[in-house]
């Protein structure tokens, strides 16, 4: 098994690959029908107003989401946070989550359209002065932890690390 490549010297690109299995035999093949060395883009095709306009579904959590935050705050026992946001995010949804034991979590979701994160707050369950410091694990640059008061905050989201520690900061 293994590939067989057809590259144009000229460019270095890839034109045509076959995939191949133990008896040698084709069982993938790909190539290039046209190929414009020379395309022209406007600088608007790579602006996210460009990209087509799809309602985001998230599979998690379930159910529509409510009016607003204030909805959200009169379901909860702890007082809800609204982070600061960066420039041209806005809340997408706010649920509450019940949990086993009867806790709540509120799940707040921010987009920018390509970008998003979603904070999840709910009730600390251990003493806040047992855990305030920010968890910054560098295998997990897009995940933040902490307890701030009597509320444990997580913020999990596909932005610049440097972007969600902002966010967290503007939480403490």
């Amino acid at each position: 098994g293994g590939w067989r490549l057809w590259i144009d010297d000229k460019t270095g690109v890839r034109l045509k690959s076959e995939q191949l299995n133990a008896q040698d035999s084709v069982t993938l093949t790909t190539y290039f029908t046209k190929i414009d060395y020379t395309p022209t883009f406007d600088p608007a095709d790579f602006s996210p107003g460009s990209l087509p306009r799809v309602k985001h579904e998230a599979s998690l959590p379930n159910g529509p989401p409510l009016a607003n935050v204030q909805a959200a705050q009169q379901q909860v026992d702890y007082t809800l946070r609204e982070p600061v946001l960066p420039s041209g995010f806005r809340l997408a949804g706010v649920w509450v989550v019940g949990l086993p034991g009867g806790h709540n979590v509120t799940v707040l979701r921010y987009t920018d359209g390509p970008n998003n994160f979603t904070l999840f707050e709910q009730k600390a369950r251990q003493k806040p002065a047992a855990a305030t410091a920010q968890g910054a694990n560098p295998m997990r640059r897009n995940l933040r932890h902490w307890i701030s008061g009597d509320v444990s905050f997580s913020l999990l989201g596909n932005i610049r690390p440097i972007t969600l520690k902002q966010i967290a900061d503007s939480l403490q």
